[in-house]
């Protein structure tokens, strides 16, 4: 085929593709032609020069092979058929290109035999297969390039070996080989691509991998949040395994750190996995940072007994409690004169590295209400007084208060660490498939 008529046969293409008719034009209006003068005299030489020209072009033109044109006083008659209606378009402007047509009558019909419509199929797939088979060599030279890359990204990767071990745990470390291989790989991608002439290709391909990481970026933002949000928290630990935290409300002890989620074990012995974007952005208490913890409740006693000695006796049912801190040192302050109570705040510290904050709290009460009961210090009644009309008179108070005796001696009970949940974290740690970013050497927020 000469470049001549690829040439045509491709603007002819275009011209058919942007064309608003989708089928075979049926009219005689022939394509926009140069203003020119149409002569009246016949010329059956010319004609006949010009039909074997056209036909001789047609049959160089792939599809236009079974196309025949008839000239008769410069007006072309095409006839024959084609596959497909953008042949037929393009054989009428091509015929309307050639010199000395006047008019071109397009009656090509379109071939709607399956064997004939399927043969173009194959010459299409067969100069493919053929392209691919020439292509091969330079694709082959595409892979080793992209392979050479990823060879030099593993050694620049055991090269800063030292360098990654510094960073602040594994997570990270993984996440900053990936960087290396990505980095690597896509030059070698765009070298393989242009040492395959393929840079359009490649120009192509990262506009649409912008627009698509732009698509999926805004459709997996919250995923996203929490791989942002899980390598941040794995750098700056706000919490460790087996400390008690409260997190936007949750509270129980830290499992895992994983990298979607934080693994809560509540006090009801369940699972509670919060997003890790939830956890970055939420206000977290953690009750296990700091060993010393304090522990308060309240107090009542009958208004009518010696408010000083009730404080005296609390404070000092307290102090004797072994399982209680000296330092800092039991605290009982008056909180409320209420219509019927004196109300005692009460409040002690305790190491949660030895004592169970629940079973000293508890234990706390019950000696202190063994103590006031000994000692005849009762707890309040609520009274109300009734008025009549009558003048009653109100009886005198009871001069004699009644004063405490000596408490009789208090047992305290255990307030051991319970380990029930300190098991369940390491049941859950060990059962563990994915992995943990909380590390013991990581650095503490």
């Amino acid at each position: 085929m000469s470049r001549f008529a690829v040439g045509i046969l491709l603007i002819a293409l275009v011209s058919a593709v942007f064309s608003p008719d989708a089928a075979v034009s049926q009219t005689n209006a022939p394509p926009p032609q140069p203003d020119r003068e149409i002569s009246a005299k016949t010329d059956p030489q010319a004609d006949t020069a010009l039909q074997g020209r056209l036909n001789k072009l047609f049959d160089e033109v792939d599809g236009l092979s079974k196309v025949w044109a008839q000239v008769r006083d410069g007006v072309v008659r095409l006839t024959g058929t084609v596959a497909e209606p953008a042949l037929a378009r393009a054989a009428e402007s091509l015929a309307g290109r050639v010199e000395g047509v006047v008019l071109v009558e397009n009656r090509i019909v379109i071939d709607t035999d399956i064997a004939n419509r399927f043969e173009p199929l194959m010459k299409r797939v067969k100069a493919d297969l053929q392209n691919v088979v020439l292509f091969l060599p330079l694709f082959v030279v595409g892979v080793i390039v992209v392979v050479l890359f990823w060879i030099l990204a593993q050694v620049t990767i055991w090269i800063a070996g030292p360098l990654l071990r510094r960073t602040p745990n594994e997570f990270v470390q993984n996440i900053v080989k990936t960087a290396i291989r990505a980095v690597y790989i896509g030059i070698g991608v765009l070298m393989a691509l242009e040492a395959m002439d393929a840079t359009e290709l490649a120009t192509s391909i990262l506009g649409a991998a912008g627009l698509v990481g732009l698509a999926v970026g805004f459709a997996v933002k919250d995923t996203i949040e929490n791989y942002i949000a899980s390598v941040l928290l794995s750098v700056r630990q706000p919490f460790s395994p087996h400390e008690v935290v409260n997190i936007d409300g949750q509270e129980g002890m830290v499992a895992r750190l994983t990298a979607r989620t934080t693994v809560l074990i509540n006090f009801d012995g369940n699972h509670v996995r919060i997003p890790n974007a939830t956890v970055f952005k939420a206000t977290i208490v953690n009750y296990s940072r700091e060993p010393k913890r304090r522990f308060d409740f309240r107090v009542g006693i009958d208004p009518a007994c010696d408010i000083d000695v009730a404080r005296g006796l609390v404070l000092t049912t307290l102090e004797d409690f072994d399982a209680l801190l000296d330092d800092p040192k039991p605290m009982v302050v008056i909180d409320e004169l209420g219509d019927w109570a004196v109300i005692l705040w009460v409040a002690a510290w305790v190491d949660q590295r030895d004592t169970d904050i629940t079973k000293a709290k508890s234990e706390s009460l019950r000696l202190i209400k063994q103590a006031l009961d000994a000692s005849g210090i009762t707890m309040p009644n609520p009274t109300y007084t009734i008025l009549s009309g009558e003048s009653v008179p109100r009886p005198e108070p009871d001069k004699q208060v009644k004063r405490p005796t000596v408490a009789a001696e208090a047992v305290a009970g255990d307030t051991s660490v319970e380990r029930v949940m300190d098991e369940a974290v390491n049941r859950d740690r060990e059962q563990a498939e994915a992995p943990d970013l909380l590390q013991d050497d990581a650095a503490k927020e």
